[in-house]
């Protein structure tokens, strides 16, 4: 996602497109000027936020999925030369994904719940994870099946109001899903009143060490009869 917000931040790459396209077309073409022609739609995305000044020359009819991703990704607001109903193909599930992190006021123009909903890969529930930490009101799609252990983690991390959409939701008995000992240990470490949501009394000494060099109240809840001892050096 990374390299895709760089190239919406207007990371330009004119010498290597025009190369390209002189190449195929056998002849020279000035960026700057109003002809989009000589583009295909797979350079039209980079090319219009290198030159947003030209938004009234662009073919934007000629646009693919990348392309508008990589468009909204930079310029939102460019949302506005796009059909003013989105087919279901407009992007894929992870592309609206990342867009709707960087700008979820464009949830309005999401086509339906099943364009954000249609993918279970793991960048996918990755992409979940992050949307709902910094906008949890996404929570209403319930996408909570996509999430997998270590994007729980993450998310309770941030957002400990979740922790009941992950007993009751997660998939059951899906080993992907269910937060290891260790990934108990950091989210109670992240959100400490989280503890009495969790097992406790399963964490093995090392989800403790974890827990209390950030808790060390919670000593008293270990019991080192089981786990043996902990080192409580910086305690």
């Amino acid at each position: 996602m990374q390299n895709a917000i760089k190239t919406a931040q207007g990371i330009c790459q004119d010498n290597v497109e025009l190369a390209k396209q002189k190449e195929t077309t056998g002849g020279s073409i000035d960026m700057h000027s109003s002809n989009f022609d000589y583009l295909n739609a797979k350079y039209l995305g980079e090319t219009i936020l290198c030159h947003p000044e030209m938004e009234g020359e662009c073919p934007w009819e000629k646009l693919g999925p990348k392309g508008w991703h990589d468009i909204l990704l930079g310029r939102p607001d460019f949302i506005r030369h796009a059909p003013k109903h989105l087919p279901s193909g407009f992007m894929s599930a992870r592309q609206w994904l990342e867009v709707l992190v960087a700008h979820p006021e464009l949830e309005a123009h999401v086509p339906s719940p099943k364009s954000l909903l249609s993918s279970g890969s793991a960048a996918v529930g990755k992409l979940w994870g992050l949307l709902l930490s910094r906008h949890p009101e996404f929570a209403k799609y319930n996408p909570w099946r996509h999430l997998r252990n270590s994007d729980w983690r993450r998310l309770l991390c941030q957002q400990l109001q979740f922790i009941d959409n992950y007993w009751r939701d997660r998939r059951r008995d899906d080993r992907k899903s269910t937060l290891t000992l260790s990934d108990q240990a950091e989210v109670v470490a992240c959100q400490p009143s989280l503890i009495n949501r969790f097992r406790s009394e399963e964490f093995n000494g090392s989800a403790w060490e974890t827990i209390l060099a950030h808790h060390p109240k919670f000593i008293d809840r270990c019991d080192l009869n089981r786990i043996g001892p902990i080192p409580l050096e910086g305690f």
